[in-house]
């Protein structure tokens, strides 16, 4: 019993690990991204699921709050990227504007009418 206490212990205060420093799998336009995922979903999965890839595209909406950002990467007609970066270690990330074409860095979640990263940093 001591044990799994101790193990939870140290789960809850092990730190969160970000994508700064870790090489991205891919390197992949956002369109290229959205367009695998519409049409192949589970084969999508098995090359970017749970992986840090890096996305490039035009925003096409930003939504902020007091601890997180959300970025929208235009894709397609009937979707977008997602891209969620925290703003819990950082609340000086430059907000990006709509229009502008950017790097992000995340890890893909997965497919829910938008394809979804989070943990993300945008590159220089």
């Amino acid at each position: 019993m001591l044990c799994f206490i101790a193990w939870g212990f140290y789960l809850f205060n092990k730190p969160h690990t970000g994508v700064e420093n870790i090489q991205p799998a891919v390197t992949i336009a956002a369109t290229d991204l959205y367009a695998q995922y519409s049409t192949a979903e589970k084969h999508s999965d098995s090359i970017f699921l749970d992986k840090i890839i890096e996305v490039k595209g035009i925003v096409s909406d930003v939504q902020k709050t007091d601890t997180a950002m959300n970025i929208l990467l235009k894709a397609g007609e009937t979707g977008d990227i997602n891209c969620s970066l925290s703003l819990n270690d950082n609340k000086n990330i430059p907000m990006p504007s709509v229009g502008q074409n950017i790097l992000l860095k995340g890890k893909c979640t997965g497919f829910l009418m938008d394809v979804e990263l989070v943990d993300c940093i945008i590159e220089k």
